[in-house]
């Protein structure tokens, strides 16, 4: 970030390559690409852009629904969600990639007012979760001017 090098494209494709995450040691980026018709979960190496693995199986989102929120502290899970659900999958990055079978943490699905979008993070044990909660209830956005003084009184 000196300037003294140049932007090197990580991924060059005719498909949306979004969101992506660095895995803890820097030798993995996560990433949601719809190349495969919608849009799925991909781990590929960095620097070298070798090793291409697809690791969600049913899909994670469409675009502008859905997240990568990230990686557990330890790089030993990736997170993601799929529609109302969040999903973990146990992955290794050493000596070399290999992801297991997804699994659903938790289902949102039967949550009212429940929309699962960006804006979404978790503790790095991958125990707690921060998930942006919409209303459906049609309530008026309400924006409060001269906040300070209000806060003086």
């Amino acid at each position: 970030m000196d300037g003294a090098s140049e932007p090197i494209p990580f991924e060059v494709t005719r498909f949306n390559e979004i969101e992506g995450v660095w895995s803890p040691d820097g030798k993995y980026i996560a990433y949601r690409s719809d190349e495969s018709g919608r849009f799925e979960l991909y781990v590929k190496s960095f620097p070298e852009g070798t090793g291409k693995y697809r690791v969600s199986t049913s899909g994670a989102g469409d675009y502008g629904e859905g997240f990568v929120v990230g990686w557990r502290g330890d790089g030993k899970e990736l997170i993601y969600a799929n529609a109302q659900k969040v999903m973990a999958v146990a992955v290794q990055t050493e000596p070399e990639f290999s992801a297991g079978a997804p699994r659903v943490l938790f289902d949102l699905s039967g949550t009212k007012g429940v929309n699962i979008t960006f804006g979404n993070d978790m503790t790095s044990d991958a125990q707690r979760f921060l998930i942006i909660v919409g209303s459906d209830t049609g309530s008026a956005l309400s924006i409060v001017l001269n906040w300070q003084e209000i806060l003086n009184k």
